[in-house]
């Protein structure tokens, strides 16, 4: 049997995790697309499932790794959380796409735009810093990466609290404060899914903090 059989088998984490963060960027953008073009919600919201799906399949990749492998770019338990936390962050843009879907939501507000779009910013701003970890002379711009995710999250608290001060106005039958209620959770779900993109962020400043 050949010496390096013996050596400690290396994944390529990076990989997998740019992996992860395109996928993620590519479902936030495609969360967009459904609000700012709100037709063919049905297809659109299926395309984004095929999206989930793909990032469950990268965070199994990286949690079997770890289970196969002694050497990981950084601790165990970290590599576990920021996949962990990527992972949730497109699942969450997944369960807004399926509310959408079936609750046959017929009309679309600009505050659920807003919200997508910072979604998309988020997405945007994680798929551009997880390559950026592999090198320490680049965590100067993951630092700033992640105050701009932070930033997103509390625009997006700000837009919550303005979206739910109309959810019920005008409501005057049952069917106005049913169409409320299911706005209400439409909007708390949006900001829901800008607080994983946060949990990322903070996964992000835990690693540079350690390196």
């Amino acid at each position: 049997m050949p010496f390096k059989s013996f050596l400690p088998h290396s994944e390529p984490y990076f990989d997998y995790f740019a992996s992860a963060a395109k996928n993620a960027y590519e479902t936030s953008e495609a969360l967009y697309d459904l609000l700012c073009n709100f037709e063919h919600v049905s297809e659109k919201a299926k395309h984004i499932h095929e999206l989930e799906q793909k990032g469950d399949d990268i965070n199994h990749t990286i949690l079997n790794a770890l289970s196969r492998s002694f050497i990981a770019p950084f601790d165990r338990q970290d590599v576990q959380s920021l996949s962990s936390r990527i992972d949730n962050f497109v699942d969450h843009i997944y369960a807004v796409a399926r509310r959408f879907h079936l609750y046959g939501i017929r009309n679309i507000y600009p505050e659920a735009v807003t919200l997508g779009r910072v979604i998309r910013d988020q997405g945007h701003i994680i798929y551009r810093s997880i390559p950026l970890l592999e090198k320490v002379r680049d965590h100067d711009e993951v630092q700033r990466n992640i105050v701009l995710i932070h930033d997103l999250e509390n625009e997006a608290d700000a837009i919550l609290d303005e979206a739910l001060a109309k959810v019920f106005e005008g409501a005057q039958t049952l069917e106005d404060v049913a169409n409320g209620l299911r706005w209400q959770e439409l909007y708390g779900l949006l900001e829901d899914t800008t607080d994983q993109a946060e949990d990322v962020a903070n996964v992000m400043e835990t690693l540079i903090i350690k390196d």
